[in-house]
């Protein structure tokens, strides 16, 4: 069924004419059936068929001529003549007024029909407005939901663990606790990767989120991907400052402090992603602290062109600066990874 179908088959009935309020039809049912100049012509015809009838009745017997301008006859002739013209003349007044009864008629059916579907219109719009208003809810709804996955899975336990990590003291840390900065750090590195990978509604599979660490210093800088423990990966998962290839871009995003997106084939794109036909959509976030620090920076990559938008890469900046506080404290640690 239809749209079209489903409203008109939905639509209220529409009420009597005589229960219509004024400016709908107001009129009473007869009088839109049976109007004045139905009435009016009926009567003439009805006095004009008389008239002719009894003028026959008269006619025969009758004395005399009548000699009126053009009208030269005898009384008889005259009378007929006259009378059947009356019969037929009434007889023309019928079907006149029957022709004003319909033409009433279909005006009336008309008139209820263009109600019929202004109110077919207006219940459209309002079948709209409520389809818009639910599609706004669902917006909503689901803004909601990712500020919670936002606050209470991913933002909370990265502030945790840098609370945790500030309120410890290397100095005083036991032989059996030297371990634990590494591991709230690793703890924090996993919950900012994959609660990005959730963020972007994606899975491991097609959206690929990954941490490199900054290592030396400018002009000659590394950017060295770390594992969830913290530790370097190997050697080939690394971008060099001045390679001309994807490194470039790179260190150009993270000395902006501004996130960045790209797409294959796009100019100014990474060359080295760009070769990973895999991956057509691919974002930088820089991972640095208020007081100039640069520890390292976050990618994204996906092979859905329209996966990374502008408000995924801004509300995952917000991650990522949430875990750059991780950093941070954790940097006070002799365990820290050095380049």
């Amino acid at each position: 069924m239809t749209e079209t179908e489903r409203r008109q088959a939905t639509a209220p009935a529409l009420p009597p004419a005589a229960s219509q309020p004024a400016g709908q039809s107001a009129r009473r049912p007869w009088k839109q059936l049976l109007p004045f100049r139905w009435f009016a012509l009926n009567g003439v015809s009805a006095v004009s068929t008389a008239i002719g009838w009894w003028t026959q009745v008269k006619a025969p017997g009758a004395h005399g001529s009548v000699d009126v301008w053009f009208i030269h006859a005898t009384r008889e002739n005259f009378l007929t003549y006259f009378g059947l013209t009356a019969v037929i003349a009434g007889a023309l007044l019928v079907i006149v007024a029957q022709y004003v009864q319909y033409r009433t008629s279909a005006a009336e059916i008309s008139e209820r029909e263009r109600e019929l579907a202004s109110r077919e219109h207006r219940l459209g719009e309002k079948e709209d407005e409520i389809v818009r208003q639910h599609a706004e809810l669902m917006d909503a709804h689901k803004q909601l939901e990712e500020q919670l996955l936002l606050s209470k899975v991913i933002l909370r336990p990265l502030i945790g663990t840098s609370i945790n990590l500030g309120s410890l003291d290397p100095s005083t840390l036991s032989d059996d606790q030297k371990t634990l900065p590494a591991r709230l750090y690793g703890e924090a590195l996993v919950t900012m990767q994959s609660g990005i990978v959730e963020y972007l509604g994606g899975s491991v599979s097609d959206v690929r989120v990954i941490y490199w660490q900054v290592e030396g210093s400018t002009p000659n800088r590394i950017l060295r991907a770390v594992d969830r423990r913290g530790d370097r990966k190997k050697p080939t998962l690394v971008m060099r400052e001045g390679d001309r290839k994807r490194g470039d871009e790179a260190f150009k995003a993270l000395d902006a402090r501004q996130p960045r997106i790209w797409h294959l084939g796009e100019a100014g794109a990474p060359i080295e992603w760009a070769k990973r036909k895999a991956w057509k959509a691919f974002a930088a976030l820089h991972v640095s602290g208020g007081e100039g620090d640069v520890f390292g920076m976050v990618t994204i990559d996906s092979p859905d062109p329209q996966a990374i938008t502008e408000d995924h890469v801004r509300t995952a900046q917000v991650i990522a600066d949430a875990f750059a506080a991780v950093c941070a404290n954790y940097t006070r640690f002799d365990s820290y990874p050095k380049a």
